[in-house]
């Protein structure tokens, strides 16, 4: 069979397989041969693999055991499958996995191969995610039998023809651009993009980004909002707050799903009363409160009045977004205002121009390839962004791209402000002015914080700030208050400057050579030794690196180890560490003297590129070199610091971060301002405020006013609480068998949407060792983080998949919201209490003791308490909900402090004695 030279002939095909390694098998092919956009023939067969079908498989496909046993096994038909894909091109959705299985088991494969995973990618930047069911959706086909061989053959035929299509539709510098990069990449892209650009170069017709521009709701981080209820507004105060969410018809009818609730009408008051008296609030919002519309109508009705701004800051991104894209919106409808609101990050989120427009001209060649790979998921959406914000193209994972991000995004260190040529098009300009304007600005605490670093030159002024999720704040603050480097960091900029005949200081070498009779006092021994200087820095940073790893790889907590000035291993580096910083200091003394001769020649006009690069090193490498020095000498007596490192990576990171926040917060923050409202699910412990207001600075001030609505849910009815007595106590040898049979007995009679909840990885493991076999055994989806794929893949395979069970540790004790029959049993394993072992923790445990105070009682009791509140609130998240909490730490009952944390829940805790009664009280439960 003849190749089709502009692809009107391909065939489509997909596999499922036992697993994602390279051990697992395929059990079923399926492919559909297409010809001029229409499919001419279709081929499918199960493929009997000699091994069982994991659960979560079977689950995913409807493939059972008994489907396979009489099927041929792939040697049976090898010869069908390539007869039927001959040397056809090949399509398929994220392709190189189902090439590797083809090439392993069936033939190596030598046909073009089209990814409908990368061009979706890479035409798409705005969808939610590039799954075949979500493409297929996007493009408005018939719905399919996903997760089957030849069904999902057949979808991902008519998504290639789609995005084929959007391909023609491309503007001729967009095709360019594009073109330019995966022309370099091995693989079948280019050919597409090639065709494409030989005809928009003889298409007459215009072409423009408007025939994708349609395609997408594409985010905007500024709303301006003029209400349709055009009548005069009420002056802000506590009772016209009151009478809008009471007896406001237009707004009660405006309102999405509005919902009268008294404890939201209270703190609604209270907020608005913060406005006008200059207090700050304390609170606490129960769940089911609708805390955000709270804060954010008196908020919204405040600033309308007296044009002053508001911030709100979240620490969650799910927060965030909800906010600005959906309460404020909804809020709008309702209310007589006419106002901006403005979402605000932090600038290394935002698409720095000039460095976009320069990675084309001069700085392509310097990616690797990675960064080239994941460069043209990038194009389009440069070329529809009205944001610049990185975080809404899903086609361009930043946690797997930082490197290439780094060269891209806005830097303080490279940023020409106003002297800019693309000033007037930067992003992070045009929304700093947009948030000057505002009078709601959405931050989050990571900014919040380094705006109090920078002296308030990233928000400006404010005087109004409210504090959402404020039981993070401390941690927050922890985190963006102190300081953090990596040894790749440093070795990045030792690369840069000279690496094996080549870098920084081999360019200034020749340029000096070049130059150096014009010049008086050219630094070229200097320069010499530099890089010998280089080198030796190199090798000390190897060895600092090294034997922290190994010091690390000893300790008992979890990759981390905390640095103490007079530890062994602190005075055993710090030789090591000062002759680094000598070198380094060397290095910039003549960087700084390179900069200046060439300041002061006005004529080597022709060296500028080479001056800035300099200048743009020297800047963005000092900082960084001074915090690696400082962490490793260990001399703030205020700072806790310690090292993180992996066996997984050669890289170690160096962390400081501030022992005591509180006193920072109220000089830099609270005391600057002339309202601040703190509102959580969860501050109060034993119903006080105490504890919050000391480890945020607030505690002994005058003006705070404390406030609690209770829950709208009705814990008694909706919930049965049960702590089984029977259990060993959690420092017992028999205690994880105890807990491993308890909930082994638990989901198998309920079988029930169970979401267990652990305090440490280990014990996580352990337990997902003990029960998989059961689960699968008696078909019950066995789901674990860590092990079952990313947080957000879990969660939806939790909510898809019916009576499944999930284990999580600590990200999924807060953020976690299932509603519904996905979650009816939430269990805890134990009272999580801090680990005495993390860095943080230690240095405050120290700091409390030397106050004459003992830390078990201001710190790990307090920390427990609203941790397990958290947890305890996974499981009811609406008035519908019901279900069973079991709580498994013995403690609760036990010790004389398990009071403390049973004053703090929504409900009593029954108490079971016998196994017998425990779980006919489960039984009946659900009977009721």
């Amino acid at each position: 069979m003849k190749k089709s030279s502009d692809f009107m002939t391909f065939v489509a095909f997909d596999l499922e397989t036992t697993g994602l390694t390279d051990k697992d098998k395929i059990i079923e092919f399926g492919a559909a041969r297409v010809e001029k956009n229409q499919i001419r023939e279709t081929f499918q067969t199960l493929i009997n693999p000699e091994t069982h079908i994991p659960l979560d498989v079977f689950i995913l496909t409807g493939i059972k055991e008994d489907d396979i046993k009489k099927a041929p096994r792939i040697d049976d038909v090898k010869n069908a499958i390539l007869d039927f894909i001959g040397s056809f091109p090949l399509v398929a959705h994220n392709a190189p996995f189902d090439i590797s299985f083809l090439n392993r088991e069936v033939y190596e494969i030598g046909n073009p191969v089209f990814d409908t995973l990368e061009l979706s990618r890479i035409l798409l930047p705005f969808i939610i995610n590039h799954k075949l069911m979500t493409l297929h959706s996007f493009f408005e086909e018939e719905e399919s039998n996903y997760h089957r061989a030849l069904d999902d053959a057949i979808a991902t035929s008519k998504v290639f023809l789609k995005l084929r299509a959007l391909i023609e539709k491309l503007p001729l510098e967009s095709l360019k651009k594009i073109l330019s990069i995966v022309e370099k990449i091995k693989g079948g892209t280019a050919s597409l993009f090639k065709i494409a650009l030989n005809n928009a170069l003889s298409d007459k017709g215009r072409r423009d980004m408007a025939n994708l521009r349609d395609f997408f709701e594409i985010p905007y981080n500024v709303l301006e909002l003029d209400s349709t209820k055009k009548t005069t507004p009420l002056p802000p105060t506590e009772k016209s707050v009151e009478e809008i969410l009471t007896n406001d018809e237009t707004f009660i009818k405006a309102v999405s799903k509005y919902e009268k609730r008294v404890e939201q009408i209270e703190l609604s008051k209270m907020v608005m009363r913060s406005f006008l008296y200059n207090e700050i609030l304390v609170s606490e919002a129960g769940t089911g409160t609708g805390k955000t519309f709270a804060y954010l109508i008196p908020s919204m009705l405040w600033s309308n009045f007296s044009n002053e701004r508001i911030l709100i800051s979240t620490y969650t991104k799910n927060l965030e977004d909800q906010l600005f894209h959906k309460d404020i919106i909804n809020i709008s409808a309702g209310l007589s205002v006419k106002f901006k609101a403005a979402l605000i990050k932090g600038r290394k989120n935002y698409l720095c121009v000039k460095r976009w427009d320069d990675m084309f001209s001069v700085n392509f060649t310097s990616l690797n390839k990675d960064e080239k790979k994941s460069l043209p998921n990038l194009v389009i959406w440069q070329e529809l962004t009205k944001t610049g914000d990185i975080s809404e193209n899903s086609s361009f994972w930043l946690h797997d791209n930082l490197s290439l991000w780094s060269k891209l995004s806005c830097d303080a260190m490279d940023c020409e402000m106003n002297k800019c040529p693309y000033f007037h098009e930067c992003y992070l300009t045009r929304i700093r002015r947009e948030a000057q304007e505002a009078n709601i600005v959405v931050i989050n605490h990571s900014l919040l914080f380094s705006d109090l670093n920078a002296e308030q030159k990233i928000l400006g002024e404010y005087n109004r700030l409210i504090i959402d999720e404020a039981h993070n704040l401390e941690k927050a603050a922890t985190d963006f208050l102190g300081t953090t480097v990596t040894s790749w960091q440093i070795k990045n900029v030792l690369d840069r400057l000279y690496k094996r005949e080549k870098g920084l200081f081999v360019r200034m070498r020749n340029i000096i050579t070049v130059i150096g009779k014009k010049i008086k006092n050219i630094p070229l021994d200097d320069l010499t030794k530099c890089i010998v200087s280089v080198d030796k820095a190199k090798s000390l940073l190897m060895e600092i690196s090294q034997r922290i790893a190994d010091e690390v790889e000893k300790s008992e907590y979890s990759g981390k180890l905390r640095l103490k000035e007079g530890d062994s291993l602190v005075e055993e580096i710090k030789p090591l560490n000062e002759a680094f910083y000598s070198h380094l200091k060397d290095i910039y003394s003549l960087l700084k003297r390179f900069i200046k001769i060439f300041e002061d020649e006005k004529d080597l006009s022709t060296w500028k590129e080479i001056v800035e690069e300099v200048t743009e090193v020297y800047k963005e490498s000092e900082e960084i070199v001074e915090n690696f020095y400082n962490i490793l000498s260990c001399e703030d007596k205020n700072s806790c610091f310690w090292v993180e490192s992996s066996n997984e990576s050669e890289n170690i990171k160096l962390v400081s971060a501030p022992i005591v926040v509180a006193d920072i917060l109220r000089e830099k923050l609270f005391d600057n301002l002339e309202t601040a409202v703190l509102v959580s699910a969860t501050v109060l412990v034993e119903n006080s405020f105490d504890y919050i207001k000391e480890k945020v600075g607030l505690a002994g001030t005058g003006r705070v006013k404390e406030f609690a609505t209770g829950s709208s849910f009705d814990f008694e009815n909706q919930v049965l609480a049960l702590l089984p007595s029977f259990i060993s106590d959690p420092q017992r040898n028999g205690f994880f068998m105890d807990v491993v049979d308890v909930l082994r007995k638990v989901i198998l009679l309920t079988r029930r949407g169970t979401l267990i909840l652990f305090t440490s990885y280990k014990f996580l493991n352990k337990s997902f060792e003990h029960l998989i076999e059961t689960l699968h055994q008696n078909n019950i989806l066995l789901l674990a983080q860590g092990r079952s794929g990313s947080k957000n893949v879990i969660i939806k395979e939790f909510k898809e998949i019916k009576d499944s069970v999930l284990l999580g540790t600590y990200s999924f004790w807060e953020g976690f919201d299932v509603p519904g029959e996905a979650l009816e049993t939430l269990i805890i394993t134990k009272l999580p209490f801090p680990s005495p072992k993390e860095p943080i923790i230690e240095a405050r445990t120290e700091y409390i003791e030397s106050q004459g105070l003992r830390p078990f009682e201001k710190l790990y009791i307090p920390e427990a308490v609203i941790k397990l509140r958290q947890g305890f609130g996974r499981l009811i998240r609406t008035k519908g909900d019901r279900g069973i909490i079991i709580i498994l730490d013995t403690r609760l009952i036990k010790r004389e402090y398990g009071e403390r944390f049973l004053h703090s829940l929504p409900t009593n805790i029954e108490i079971s004695y016998r196994e017998g009664d425990f779980l006919e009280r489960i039984r009946k439960f659900w009977e009721e």
